[in-house]
């Protein structure tokens, strides 16, 4: 009695050459009953899930295919069902890899869809796999390049493509299934609009986040809950929020790998003051975290600087259990003490307070500190749209084959490193914090502020840092309180950041 081959049955799903689709399941099915017509022992069985593409366009590694390759190399295996070739490889390297592997051993592919058994170590049966992987090579390729046009396309017409944006829903043909319109979705929406304020307004993500997640706001979270890493309901935090307060397409403009290429068809949630005015306290906070793990409850933590070193002060309290605001630079020698220099935090704080609430309750504060700069920035605007229509006409180019890519590649980088710049030049930045506090009564307007939104304020309007006790009399000694006054002052330097 001849002995019973040992098959192996490899599925993937995919749509093959001819536009059919076969799930893994059905697959699986008709491989077993083609393994079960010829007389085979089903030896093992490798299913890879929906993620996983053959293309060489995936990122995913394909780990059931390297198990099935594995095996067979082992000479655990005498045959492989496969549904369609495609199925197996869309690259050329790994699928002559396996026939290589198969030749070697004289392993049989077995092809469902064809209802044909191949032996790649006979060069017919080679040269027919062969063809049939460039096929399916070929068609990866062009699906590709279908993609590529069509996202291009979408860009340039300002369609939206990709996953939903929050607080947005699309609308659809309901007889064609054809994409109608983006429009807000408004309870999310409302959110949206909520987030950007509060930030461009001074709040911190974190508390923002926090104060949705008191709320019960629900998180858009499209993914099967079962199949979430993290168990439990999905909560806003600061990644999250960040994520949405960088997304421009809440002005409706249209991106494509990371740069605005023009304006979308959707309705702008935010204007684009408040949108701009975000940008640039995302860009101040990462320039100014501190990664010394400063605690945010002390108002000139991660505000003040220490003149000698340059970093930022932190609270802590001293031997006498006394806060104090200190730095932990050393003048930049760590055979030094632990700080280049020490301040009482109640001294310090009352001292910055009332320096900065005098300075914003003056009449002509308004117009120091919220300079208008339009003028410039419509100027810089102009020039933008100018180098935004020369990379537009540069791709309108090659899509009519009248430069080449090379030619692109040259000055496309230019192009986008000159509209970055003339995008910064062109956002006439006020800070809403300074706006809304400034001129006469700051002082009753300051006690309104939440911490984060003082912090937020002290380091739009001015420059603050503590100097080094030059002598005894230049060290605060609360016993005696007449003298703080002089030494603080001689202690602290405030640079204001006046238009």
């Amino acid at each position: 009695m001849p002995e019973l081959l040992r098959a192996a049955v490899y599925n993937r799903v995919s749509d093959d050459r001819n536009g059919r689709s076969k799930s893994p399941q059905q697959q699986n099915e008709e491989n077993l009953a083609a393994a079960r017509d010829e007389g085979w022992t089903v030896a093992a069985s490798y299913t890879e899930p929906e993620s996983a593409s053959a293309s060489r366009f995936a990122r995913k590694a394909r780990e059931e295919w390297e198990r099935l390759t594995a095996d067979l190399k082992a000479g655990k295996l005498d045959v492989v069902v496969v549904w369609e070739t495609s199925r197996s490889a869309r690259r050329m390297a790994p699928f002559v890899d396996l026939l290589d592997a198969c030749r070697e051993r004289g392993v049989l592919i077995h092809v469902t869809s064809h209802d044909r058994t191949y032996d790649p170590g006979q060069w017919r049966d080679r040269k027919a796999l062969l063809e049939d992987g460039i096929d399916a090579e070929g068609e990866s390729e062009k699906t590709s390049l279908r993609v590529t046009r069509d996202a291009r396309a979408r860009a340039a017409a300002g369609k939206p493509h990709g996953r939903l944006l929050y607080g947005y829903r699309r609308e659809y043909d309901p007889a064609t299934r054809e994409f109608i319109r983006q429009v807000p979705r408004e309870d999310q929406a409302a959110v949206v609009r909520e987030v950007f304020g509060m930030f461009a307004a001074g709040k911190s993500l974190h508390s923002i986040a926090l104060g949705l997640n008191v709320r019960g706001v629900p998180v858009a979270y499209r993914r099967d809950p079962a199949k979430r890493t993290v168990p439990g309901v999905p909560a806003w935090d600061a990644m999250r929020l960040r994520q949405m307060a960088r997304n421009p397409g809440y002005i409706a403009k249209r991106t494509s790998k990371g740069q605005i290429v023009g304006d979308a068809i959707w309705p702008p949630l935010v204007d684009e003051e408040t949108f701009w005015t975000v940008q640039r306290r995302l860009e101040d906070v990462k320039r100014r975290m501190n990664h010394g793990n400063v605690q945010d409850k002390w108002l000139l933590s991660g505000v003040a600087r220490c003149a000698v070193c340059g970093a930022y002060v932190r609270c802590v309290p001293n031997h006498n259990h006394r806060n104090v605001y200190q730095c932990r630079g050393r003048g930049g020698d760590s055979s030094k003490g632990l700080y280049c220099t020490s301040i009482v935090a109640a001294v310090f704080e009352a001292y910055v307070i009332e320096t900065v609430i005098e300075r914003l309750s003056r009449d002509d504060a308004r117009g120091l500190f919220t300079a208008d700069r339009s003028a410039d920035a419509a100027a810089a605007n102009t020039a933008l749209l100018a180098k935004k229509e020369e990379l537009e006409d540069l791709h309108r180019l090659v899509d009519r084959g009248e430069l080449t890519i090379a030619a692109l590649a040259r000055h496309e980088p230019r192009l986008v490193a000159e509209i970055r710049d003339l995008e910064g030049q062109a956002r006439s930045y006020v800070a809403p914090i300074v706006r809304d506090v400034a001129g006469p009564g700051a002082a009753k307007r300051w006690e309104q502020l939440a911490l984060d939104q003082r912090k937020e304020l002290l380091l739009n309007v001015a420059d603050i840092e503590l100097l080094k006790a030059e002598s005894r009399a230049d060290r605060i000694d609360v016993r005696w309180p007449d003298r703080i006054p002089g030494q603080v002052a001689r202690r602290v330097r405030i640079t204001w950041k006046t238009s």
